[in-house]
């Protein structure tokens, strides 16, 4: 039930982390994500990116290059095009490069 703030490229991404589904605003696009048990499908950029959320962990492409996160209490470790993203999923931070 927990917010997770993630910032990639020039705009913010909101995400509402536990049972509820997760908005995140990517580009010009939004990613529509659902946490939990099922996974998350997020339109990033002009690429589907495809997440399986829980204690799996969570494939996503963005752009031209691969995101790897694992959440839940597990940091995530995005790489999103040449920009550090922060994501704050659960009760740990994820730092990406």
């Amino acid at each position: 039930y927990k917010p997770a703030l993630a910032i990639t490229g020039y705009k913010p991404a909101l995400a509402i982390i536990g049972y509820k589904p997760a908005l995140a605003i990517t580009g010009y696009k939004p990613a529509l994500a659902i946490i939990g048990y099922k996974p998350a499908l997020a339109i990033i950029g002009y690429k589907p990116a495809l997440a399986i959320i829980g204690y799996k962990p969570a494939l996503a492409i963005i752009g031209y290059k691969p995101a790897l996160a694992i959440t839940g209490y597990k940091p995530a470790l995005a790489i999103i095009g040449y920009k550090p993203a922060l994501a704050i999923t659960g009760y740990k931070p994820a730092l990406a490069i």
